[in-house]
């Protein structure tokens, strides 16, 4: 599924660096960022797989990969309890 340019922005601005895993303040800032481009810009919400396999693509060619999938996977569940956690707060 292709980001709509806000959110693809967001996503490039938070796992532009090898740091976007690391959970310093930046990075940390920039993924909840990302998070709020989804829920205002998005018709049509990226799923958490989607977003596992952006994060993994993106950085195959850098990371272990175990290390990497638990990465992505972290942020990408992180992601989805955001997401619903705002859902629920509107109803």
């Amino acid at each position: 599924m292709p980001l709509s340019p806000k959110v693809k922005e967001a996503f490039d601005q938070w796992a532009r660096t090898e740091t976007w895993c690391k959970g310093n303040l930046p990075d940390e800032t920039g993924f909840y960022k990302f998070v709020w481009a989804v829920i205002e810009y998005s018709k049509k919400r990226p799923t958490e797989t989607e977003i596992n396999d952006l994060l993994i693509e993106k950085w195959e060619a850098k990371f272990d990969r175990k290390y990497l999938e638990n990465c992505a996977r972290k942020y990408s569940g992180l992601y989805v309890n955001l997401l619903e956690f705002h859902d629920c707060r509107r109803k």
